[in-house]
């Protein structure tokens, strides 16, 4: 039945290693390389992430390299100078990550995440025999482990402090692995790639206001561009094209454009030599040099001018070169900016977009001729120029003639970028196995998510706080017939204190089936779990730990409705204090949870309620993919009124459950002994048997109940259920039909229809 689901990449919260080796192999025969190293594999959380995206950033604000990129291109209006691009980046990194590759460690770690479901996908992935979500990032990311292991993922040396041949390095890694991702996703659907990438390229999904155009842009580009730069080469000469490429990687964004100057080789970047431009007086320093390149430009001009025409006047880009100069007393930045193009043409071309750009950012120039503009804009001078096939623009402090610069960078040579062919990556020899097995390796990792819940800094603690809804809307058939709604509940729950590890829960019931407030509890452990661990203790209202189903919240259940057992003869939601000990904080699977209960205000007759539960769940000692717990509780009812007979005593109540899982597949039987009708003894009792399956994993679920309850002198209460689970958004959206059957012996059978949208925020 979940036969289907072995192409999943990651099922049950685990990476699938038969579908792992199953797309290694079929990477390795579209790609025309062997994997000759090991790799490791890892399943990620959001935590980790975020915290590989903050160490990249705090290494890049170490180099310094960062920070004058930063303000070379806040100087050209690509970038605000109040935006830090290294934080942007990491929102982007952050917003949808997929998968990543680490050459350093040879890792490759997937990222665990929540993400649309849709039938129509699920279904055709499943025909096809293909994870269209996780099947193209993997075969991505396999791509890059292989470029590793054959030529080596390091930039070439054209690329140092040259932004733009970085650029294109980036662009041909990614483009090649989008390519491979391509056939193996989506690939399955659409026959044509470069239709596919036209597309993306024009609705391309927008980053949201905190990053900036320019950074979106040069974000995309490597994927979208270089995927076209790609296809040009092996349509071109086939896989040899992009393995010489790899070798003899491409030295500009107008290579990756122009897929035709690469392959002919015959318009290389010519770069202006500025590294004897002299320095500004009054204590100037060079601290930045860089080269924007055709993709830089082009992104320039798109402030003011439409694509195609931004396009076409960046399009005959020959090399540029910018300085960037600063005032050590007083931090004022200088910029000499040189732009060469191939003809004189096209310089002027540019000098119209450039003027125009400026004039937008700085208002109409206070001169301006056939080779020259200039702009008196508050304490700043800006200045284009033109002479020949050579443009240079200066953005200086009013106070500096920049004449000396200017004359300079006219004057000034050009550094041709030739083709620099590296070595192929040189390994151990390795004697290849006949399989991949012992090539890829699945690390046990477990992933770290990010808190959803927004953290506020008071002094050296942190205030977190969660809040969300519940909403479950069901239409009946049968003695309820109609629709109705199940349950509305607002939610609150998080941090008071770290230090302290310091909780704070609450939950209310707003359709009025139950009490309003359900639970109203904080929990503290004495000494902060991350320093020692020595248990909680609970205080308030909450769900009294007797029954598993009394634990588990309400969209985690098989059904709408606990079971009619565990409803009859589980004591529910109590007022009271308990104590929680959860020995898994040393590795030992055993956890103790004492409580002693009040009966008010629940009712007059039910009098103080003592709770002890034990549970075992050796999680620890087994593999991920197994499910296994003991769990037993004893209560004890305090002078208990009995509602058939109006006698008050004593009651005693004994909880037996047992929980097994392996992947896709969930048993559970619980057993529940209680003598609250009975003169003597634990003779009322019942037990239940829950069961799922998922048909494919993690999105569609069969689910099945069968109970039965025995009470002395009553009739048996036998009932029955099955249904479907459609989750979207991992847990966080379910779509469910139910149909339930409910029997007593002796009375009219009833017979119900449930459909349900559950949707947790």
């Amino acid at each position: 039945m979940v036969g289907g689901c072995h192409h999943k990449v990651i099922a049950y919260g685990e990476i699938n290693k038969a579908t792992l080796l199953k797309t290694g192999r079929r990477v390795s025969q579209l790609r025309g390389l062997d994997f000759i190293d090991q790799v490791h594999f890892r399943l990620v959380g959001m935590a980790d992430v975020a915290r590989t995206a903050k160490s990249s950033s705090s290494s890049k604000r170490r180099s310094g390299k960062a920070a004058g990129q930063h303000k070379l291109l806040s100087l050209l209006g690509l970038i605000p100078l109040s935006v830090d691009p290294l934080t942007a980046t990491e929102s982007i990194l952050t917003s949808q990550p997929a998968g990543l590759y680490k050459p350093g460690i040879k890792r490759l770690e997937l990222v665990s995440r929540d993400y649309v479901r849709s039938e129509v996908i699920e279904t055709i992935g499943l025909i096809l025999g293909r994870d269209l979500t996780f099947g193209e990032i993997l075969a991505h990311e396999l791509v890059h482990t292989l470029q590793d292991q054959h030529f080596g993922l390091e930039p070439p040396l054209a690329a140092r402090n040259n932004q733009d041949a970085e650029l294109a390095h980036i662009a041909l890694a990614e483009g090649d692995a989008t390519l491979i991702g391509f056939e193996l996703g989506i690939g399955g659907l659409i026959s044509d790639p470069k239709s596919f990438f036209d597309f993306a390229r024009r609705h391309a999904p927008d980053m949201g206001a905190q990053v900036p155009a320019f950074l979106q842009e040069r974000f995309k580009f490597p994927y979208l561009d270089g995927s076209a730069f790609v296809l040009a080469l092996k349509e071109k000469g086939g896989l040899e094209a992009i393995n010489s490429a790899h070798l003899n990687p491409p030295l500009s964004s107008e290579q990756v454009l122009h897929p035709e100057k690469y392959i002919l080789a015959n318009d290389p970047p010519r770069l202006p030599d500025l590294n004897d431009l002299p320095l500004p007086p009054d204590g100037y320093a060079r601290i930045h040099s860089d080269t924007l390149g055709e993709f830089g430009i082009r992104a320039l001009l798109l402030s003011s001018w439409k694509p195609a025409a931004a396009g076409r006047k960046a399009a005959g880009w020959g090399g540029d070169r910018a300085v960037v100069f600063e005032k050590t007393a007083s931090a004022e930045l200088l910029l000499v900016w040189v732009v060469d193009w191939d003809t004189p043409a096209d310089a002027a071309d540019f000098f119209d977009g450039l003027d125009l750009v400026t004039s937008r950012r700085f208002g109409q120039p206070d001169f301006s001729s056939q080779q020259e503009v200039g702009w008196q804009s508050g304490d700043r001078f800006r200045h284009i120029e033109i002479w020949d096939k050579r443009v240079v623009y200066v953005d200086a402090p009013a106070g500096v003639d920049p004449y000396l610069q200017v004359a300079a960078a006219f004057r000034a040579g050009q550094q041709i970028l030739s083709p620099a062919r590296r070595p192929a990556k040189q390994l151990a020899k390795i004697e290849q196995p006949k399989d991949l097995e012992s090539f890829f390796i699945v690390d046990q990792y477990q992933p770290q998510a990010i808190k959803r819940s927004p953290v506020v800094r008071v002094g050296s603690d942190s205030v977190g706080l969660t809040v969300g809804a519940l909403l479950q809307v069901g239409g009946r058939r049968g003695d309820q017939k109609g629709l109705a709604i199940q349950r509305m509940r607002a939610r609150a729950r998080g941090y008071v204190t770290e230090m302290l590890d310091l909780n704070m829960h609450l939950e209310l019931e707003l359709n009025g089936d139950e009490p309003i407030l359900l639970d109203a509890a904080i929990s503290f452990s004495p000494v902060s779990p991350n320093l020692l661990y020595l248990g909680h203790f609970w205080i308030g209202r909450f769900r009294t730990p007797c029954s598993d189903s009394i634990l588990t919240d309400p969209e985690d259940l098989f059904f709408n409705d606990r079971p009619l057992v565990v409803q009859t003869l589980a004591p529910a939601r109590r007022p009271g204090l308990m104590y929680d000990l959860d020995l898994g904080h040393y590795a030992v699977p055993v956890r103790i949870r004492a409580g002693a209960f009040d009966g008010f205000p629940e009712g007059a007759g039910l009098g103080p309620l003592t709770v002890v539960r034990l549970d075992f769940n050796p999680g620890l000692w087994l593999p991920s993919n197994f499910e296994f717990s003991l769990g037993s509780a004893y209560s004890y009812d305090k002078q208990r009124e009995d509602s058939a007979t109006g006698v008050i005593r004593n009651q005693h109540g004994l909880n037996l459950d047992v929980r097994l899982g392996y992947r896709g597949y969930h048993l559970k039987g619980e057993y529940i002994f209680a003598d609250r009708q009975a003169e003597n003894g634990l003779e009322t009792r019942g037990w239940s048997v829950t069961a799922g399956a998922f048909l494919l994993a993690d999105f569609l679920q069969v689910v099945g109940r069968y109970e039965e309850l025995s009470r002395p002198k009553l009739p048996t209460v036998r009932a029955a259920g099955a249904g479907l689970n459609l989750f979207y958004l991992s847990n966080r959206f379910k779509m469910s039909y139910n149909f339930l059957w409910r029997a007593e012996t002796g009375l009219v059978d009833q017979k119900v229809h449930l459909l349900t949208f559950q949707l947790l925020i």
